[in-house]
Parts: structure tokens; sequence; C-alpha cells
């Protein structure tokens, strides 16, 4: 499926969803509702809004039908309120990850700046979700991705401050390296990320692939998990199957070093909400999540 044709289905479902549940809508817009200040009403439980209204950062288009920080706080907002995140063990256990005995609790929006040495006022490396036995560090740090068209660019770039070069030789070549005293790159190399054949060329990874490589690295330093959870039917990140399927996740996990990508667990929708229903725990508010999204509660066919 192209990305046009997967963007027109999600917005379709996205539009009746809104039509269903008697929402006020953009005219010619149907999937985004008509005001922003009303971006509660994208939530498919309103006792949600208790748990994310101080949330910060809030996305701009917070009222979109397609927002995948509102994705994520239904999500982990609906398991939040019935305290059921350990519903999540059997698929992250069943992608080779770990799980502890015992409670959890959870937190939007995590970031540690102390990691790569940036500035808490500006916008450090978060996580769109951090789960966490209580009181402990993260043991898993979540990021959420729905209709995105990449992993997150380099801003520096896209606003023409960098050419692009790549400064594996010279980190002071990097401009957040040199003007904001930001530490990647000595983080990355610490972590083997610059031994891959990805930053031997000309141009710095770092330009498209920003967000990703900071956070695979910010995983592997701290030594924690990060689940990367994606709609399976976007065709820009592909599958991590027994196919050969191109798009951005098989690219990017196949150039790290081993013991990077061993902490990331890969996670689709379609997997997720299945074993959620399998669970027999979520009938209550799961097929609500799977009608705004259009996911089905299906066993996964590549599963």
């Amino acid at each position: 499926m192209l990305y046009r044709k997967y963007r027109d289905k999600v917005e379709a479902t996205a539009s009746k969803w809104f039509s269903d549940t008697g929402k006020f809508v953009a005219p010619k817009k149907p999937y985004i509702l008509a005001r922003h200040e009303d971006w509660e009403q994208n939530l498919i439980d309103p006792r949600i809004y208790a748990l994310v209204e101080k949330v910060r950062p809030r996305h701009t288009y917070v009222h979109h039908g397609l927002s995948s920080q509102v994705l994520c706080f239904n999500l982990f907002g609906a398991l939040l309120l019935r305290k059921s995140l350990d519903s999540l063990k059997d698929i992250v256990v069943s992608k080779g990850g770990s799980w502890p005995e015992g409670p959890c609790d959870g937190e939007f929006e995590f970031d540690e700046p102390a990691v790569f040495n940036e500035n808490s006022r500006e916008q450090p490396t978060s996580w769109d979700f951090a789960i966490r036995a209580p009181g402990q560090y993260p043991f898993a740090l979540v990021e959420v991705k729905f209709v995105e068209q990449s992993v997150g660019a380099c801003s520096v770039f896209e606003r023409g401050d960098c050419d692009g070069l790549n400064p594996v030789e010279d980190f002071q070549l990097c401009f957040l390296e040199k003007e904001k005293k930001r530490q990647y790159w000595e983080v990355f190399k610490a972590q083997g990320i610059l031994d891959t054949p990805a930053f031997a060329g000309t141009i710095c990874p770092m330009t498209i692939y920003y967000q990703f490589y900071r956070e695979a690295t910010f995983a592997a330093a701290k030594r924690v998990q990060m689940i990367f959870l994606y709609d399976d039917r976007n065709p820009v990140f592909g599958r991590i199957d027994n196919s050969d399927q191109r798009g951005l996740l098989p690219l990017l996990m196949r150039h790290l070093p081993p013991a990077v990508a061993k902490n990331i667990k890969i996670i689709t929708l379609s997997e997720l909400a299945y074993s959620l229903h399998a669970s027999g725990r979520h009938d209550d508010w799961l097929p609500d999540f799977a009608r705004k999204y259009g996911i089905s509660l299906d066993e996964p066919s590549y599963k």
C-alpha cells in the first residue's frame, strides 16, 4: 500500500469516529476537531484527561484525529486508569524483552537531559511513555508512531543551519555539539554507533534519522528497553518479519551494533491490540480504541 492510500484510509476512519461520537469537526477536514481547545474530545475516555492535562510538551496538532500523542494517551491512559500496565507483559516478553514482578506505573513524555548534556529548557530527547516499577528508574521507554513519515529529522539541518556533513572525524563540526554543547557524538562513540557502516559516509545520518539514533543510543546507555510501537499498515516503517519488505525499521535495525539493537523491541499496534484482546481484560475500552484507529483485534496474519 502506498502512503497516500494508507493516509486516506486512516483519515476516513478518524472522520467516522468523530461523526459517530458527535464531535464538532473542521468542515473540510472532518478528521480534525474544529477547535484546538477541544482536544480532550479526542480521548476515548474523558477520565484520561486528568492523567494527561498537564503533560508537556503537548503536540501542536493534539486535536487531530491522527495524533500519535493522543493515541499514546488513549492507549496507556486506559491501562493506567485500570492499573493494568502489566497487560503489556506478554507481548513484551514475546519479543525477547523482560518485565519485573509486581505493580508498575508510567509517565508520559519522560526525559533525562543529562544523558546527552541537553538543556532541559529546550526540547531534550524525550519518550512518549516510560514504564517503571514504583520508585524505580524506567525499565522500558516507549516511542509511538502512527501516521508519521519519518523517524524524526534534525531541525538544525532542516532550517538550513547545517550542511549535513558527517562530523564523525571532528565532533565540533556538529552545530549541536559546538554551539549547544550537547554530547550526542561522545555517547554514540561509547555505544559503538560510529563504527557502523551507516556512519562511514560523507552525509551525517542524523540529518534524517536524528530522533531514532538518539533514542536507540539513550536506551543502550541507560541499559533499558526501547519499545518502538507503530502502525504496521503505515508503509513508511515496513514490518519486522520474514519478508524482505523495505521500510525504515528494517533499514535502521540492520545498521545498529548488536548490543544496541538487542535493547529495542519492535511491536505493532495490531500485535498489541490482539494481545490485549486475547487477555480478556479490556473489553470495556479496547473495542472503541480499535474503532477509533481502524485496528483489527484479530490475530495478525504475519504474527
